[in-house]
């Protein structure tokens, strides 16, 4: 069976249990990633001075304080 709607010239399986699979995947799809488009609109939150200040003075190696700042910015905005 052609389905034009899909791309010019495609072919869909015809078992009908095979394509409500396939509709069913895409519609859940579609929700999740128009999920993901309504949790973008939200303001993005950084590190105060005082969060950078504080990170600069605890963490001794370069590492820890990139794991503490993906920490806090994960916390923020979350």
């Amino acid at each position: 069976m052609k389905e034009e709607w899909l791309f010019p010239g495609a072919v869909v399986p015809v078992d009908v249990a095979t394509t409500a699979a396939l509709v069913a995947e895409i519609k859940r799809l579609i929700g999740v990633v128009g999920g993901m488009a309504l949790n973008q609109k939200r303001t993005w939150v950084g590190l105060t001075d005082e969060d950078v200040d504080y990170i600069a003075d605890t963490y001794a190696t370069l590492q820890g304080a990139i794991r503490a700042i993906e920490a806090k910015l994960k916390e923020k905005n979350t």
